[in-house]
């Protein structure tokens, strides 16, 4: 009894330390590509189409994705971004509300080590925002369309 119980835990400890090898070599892969440059993943881009498109007021589309490193310049927990690129946004009539040549979401590091996704910063490239005080004082957002 006693024999085949250290023969069971003798096997998990096994697996267990297989499962640390594995998972560490596979964060270092992963970190020797993203050195490399971007990883396009236009799956992540169909998937948030998706979310955003499902209510079905307005159409989101998303050129492209890519998940990118970007070291530790901007601090200890902003190594890791996601990239989207050609975003449009467009109302239920068809015509085109935003466009967004390019955005970032850099992600904390801790909080993925812990399993979550947490921004920690966010950065638009080429929107337009305008914002237009009314008559009785209201401020209204106008995300770039021309005309009024």
């Amino acid at each position: 009894m006693i024999r085949a119980s250290g023969r069971a835990l003798r096997a998990l400890i096994a697996f267990a330390l297989m499962v640390v090898v594995a998972g560490t070599v596979a964060v270092g892969a992963l970190a020797w590509r993203l050195s490399q440059g971007p990883i396009a993943i236009d799956p992540l881009a169909q998937l948030l189409e998706r979310h955003f498109n499902a209510e079905g007021r307005a159409r989101v589309t998303i050129g492209g994705a890519a998940l990118a490193w970007e070291g530790f310049g901007h601090g200890v927990d902003r190594p890791l971004d996601i990239r989207v690129s050609d975003v449009r946004l467009r109302d239920a009539s068809g015509a085109e509300v935003v466009t967004l040549p390019q955005g970032e979401v850099s992600l904390g590091l801790r909080s993925l080590l812990l399993g979550q996704i947490e921004p920690r910063a966010i950065s638009l490239t080429g929107l337009r925002l305008v914002l237009v005080r009314d008559g009785d004082g209201t401020i209204l957002v106008d995300l770039g369309r021309s005309g009024e």
